[in-house]
């Protein structure tokens, strides 16, 4: 069975942003794409004739945004739905390879699809989720990872590998060494404390790499530490990286920032394409995760 981007469509500007991100990768994948459009106006309240004339001028937007998708020689199915859009696209995630979402580049999805509730869908999804904004993607170079230690983390840097290496361009692996300043500590003992966390961050990136270049032996790689918040260093690698990739916001690591807050702070002020990779065992309902 071939491997399938499920892409959420409104007809908005940032959702042809999305299809067209799906476009490019569906050509070098194989996957084939579908055009999700939900439908949530409450309908049951509405008059036939209001229902009829919302539910054609849908399936007008996904004809027209398929024969776009097909021009390009992608393989394109679409699907109508009605009810809540969030609910909508958590459901398409369980039988999606990802999930693709089209948002303004301040974070909020246009139109009525979502709304400010779109930061949700990168903890709920059960499959990768890209969040692409409506920015140009010109001239774009390198997929860069936000590291850490977690079993999720590890996931999203294989995610992360195998997609720098299907572009061919370079993989960063982004990490931030935790800055405290205590004032009832010495010196002495602020020195090596901070002597043990460089030495645990660069066991966590020797660790990545090796993993990383066993299993994608071409791959090129480079690898930042800061101490800036990883979500700053994130942000400023989505203003020109083909792609950025975080984990699971509820993927804890022993060793890095709170993945919650950097996926909230970088989905919120992303410049580029952004992948979510969920935890592993994300395949309950919702509300067991």
């Amino acid at each position: 069975m071939r491997a399938q981007i499920v892409v959420g469509i409104d007809g908005s500007v940032p959702s042809r942003s999305a299809l067209e991100w799906c476009i490019d990768r569906a050509k070098t994948t194989g996957e084939t794409v579908e055009l999700l459009s939900i439908v949530d106006y409450p309908l049951e309240t509405q008059s036939d004739a209001f229902v009829s004339k919302a539910l054609h001028r849908a399936n007008e937007m996904l004809r027209s945004e398929a024969e776009f998708a097909r021009a390009y020689g992608i393989a394109v199915t679409t699907r109508l739905t009605r009810g809540d859009p969030f609910d909508g696209l958590v459901a398409a995630s369980r039988s999606a390879d990802i999930l693709v979402v089209g948002t303004h580049k301040t974070g909020f999805i246009q139109g009525r699809s979502i709304g400010s509730r779109f930061i949700g869908l990168a903890a709920m999804s059960r499959c990768p989720i890209a969040f692409v904004p409506n920015v140009s993607l010109i001239s774009r170079r390198g997929v860069s990872l936000a590291v850490n230690d977690s079993p999720t983390g590890r996931r999203a840097a294989m995610f992360a590998a195998t997609e720098a290496e299907r572009l061919g361009q370079r993989l960063t692996l982004l990490h931030a060494e935790p800055w405290h300043v205590d004032p009832a500590e010495s010196a002495k003992v602020r020195t090596e404390r901070e002597l043990v966390t460089a030495s645990q961050t660069r066991s966590l990136i020797s660790n990545q790499l090796a993993s990383l270049t066993d299993a994608h032996p071409s791959l090129t790689t480079k690898s930042i530490t800061t101490r800036k918040p990883l979500a700053v260093e994130a942000i400023d690698a989505s203003m020109t990286a083909s792609l950025v990739v975080l984990s699971h916001p509820q993927a804890h690591a022993s060793i890095g920032s709170d993945s919650g807050r950097l996926v909230h702070d970088v989905i919120l002020n992303l410049g580029g394409p952004v992948v979510v990779v969920p935890r592993a065992d994300a395949d309950g309902d919702p509300a067991d995760v």
